[in-house]
């Protein structure tokens, strides 16, 4: 068993508590190495899936604007507005 202290009612400290503390303190760096190398794997699908999103929407875009019926559509549209505004 560990000693009280007789200022710290309560309270026991045992060298397996402190060893234990230590233990942590030494593994600390070694997670925080850990977390960074997944964190960097973790970036780099963050950027693919960006990139295919980015594809995506450029490949939807050039779609729809490489279609007449779309441009048509809106000339109406745009001519629908002015129309009201003017009546």
């Amino acid at each position: 068993m560990g000693t009280r202290a007789p200022w710290r009612k309560g309270i026991t400290m045992t060298n397996h508590n402190i060893d234990d503390e230590a233990g942590a303190l030494e593994a600390a760096p070694r997670r925080a190495a850990v977390r960074r190398l997944a964190e960097r794997g973790l970036t780099t699908i963050e950027y693919a899936i960006g990139l295919v999103a980015a594809a995506t929407v450029a490949l939807t875009l050039l779609r729809i604007f490489n279609d007449n019926r779309f441009f048509e559509i809106l000339w109406e549209w745009v001519v629908g507005i002015f129309d009201m505004l003017a009546a």
